[in-house]
C-alpha cells in the first residue's frame, strides 16, 4: 500500500467523505481464472473506489472473471509481476490517480478483508508505505516456506531495511526489457528505493494462506 498525490473528488457530500482518503486497489494476474473471483468478493464494500486487474498475457478467463466480478481489466503485454503492476499503475494514473494504492495478488494468498487496517495510518497522514508482513502475521501452513523467510531478511537488510520484516512485491520504478525485476525481486528495489527516499515505512500485520 503506498500513498500517493491528492485526488480530485469532486463534489462530496460530508465532511467524512472528504476526508476519506481516495484507494485504488491494483492486481497484477496470470492464469488466476480459479481465485480472481475469490480476491474481489473479499474487498470490503464500499472500501475501494475501483479494481484495477492487470492481465498479464493470461491463457484462461481470468479477464472474463474479473469483469465479472465489477473490475477493470487492462492489457500487461509485458511478461512478469513488476510489468503487470506497471501497467495497472499507468492505466491508473492516466484515468484519475487516487490517494492511495493497494497491492493485492491475484491468487488468493492475501486477505483482502484485512485492508482497512493496513491503510488506516497511510489515511492518518502518519507513513508512506505500509508492507503487509507475512512475518509479522499468521500464516497457514506451507503458505511461507522457510527459504522466503530468510530469502526476505536477507533482502531487507541487504537493502538498507534491516528493521523491516517483508518486502513488497512491486516497483514503480520504470522497467527495459530482459530486465529481472520484471518478474522477480522487484520488492527489494521498492524498499531500497523508498529508503533513498527517506519515505515513512510500517510493517503491519497480515495474514498469508496458500495460495489457490
Amino acid at each position: 500500500m503506498t500513498r500517493g498525490a491528492p485526488a480530485d473528488r469532486g463534489t462530496t457530500s460530508s465532511a467524512s467523505e472528504a476526508d476519506a482518503p481516495v484507494i485504488d486497489v491494483v492486481i497484477p494476474a496470470y492464469n488466476e481464472e480459479d481465485s480472481i473471483g475469490l480476491v474481489l468478493a473479499d474487498i470490503p464494500p464500499g472500501f475501494v473506489r475501483r479494481v484495477v486487474v492487470a492481465d498479464n498475457n493470461s491463457r484462461d478467463a481470468t479477464a472474463v472473471r474479473a469483469r465479472e466480478a465489477g473490475a477493470e481489466v487492462v492489457p500487461a503485454p509485458v511478461q512478469g509481476y513488476g510489468s503487470a503492476c506497471l501497467a495497472a499503475l499507468g492505466h491508473v494514473g492516466r484515468t484519475g490517480p487516487p490517494d492511495v494504492v493497494v497491492f493485492l495478488d491475484a491468487d488468493y494468498s492475501d486477505h483482502p478483508e484485512e485492508m482497512p487496517g493496513l491503510v488506516e495510518p497511510i489515511a492518518r497522514g502518519e507513513i508512506d508505505l505500509v508492507i503487509g508482513s507475512r512475518v509479522l502475521g499468521e500464516a497457514e501452513p506451507g503458505a511461507l516456506l522457510p527459504q522466503a523467510r530468510w530469502g526476505n531478511r536477507f533482502a531487507c537488510c541487504s537493502c538498507g531495511c534491516c528493521t523491516a520484516t517483508d518486502t513488497p512485491t512491486w516497483d514503480r520504478s520504470e522497467p527495459s526489457p530482459g530486465e529481472p525485476w520484471n518478474r522477480f525481486g522487484c520488492g527489494i528495489r521498492t524498499s531500497a528505493g523508498q529508503r533513498r527516499c527517506r519515505s515513512r515505512l510500517y510493517d503491519g500485520v497480515c495474514a498469508w494462506r496458500r495460495s489457490l
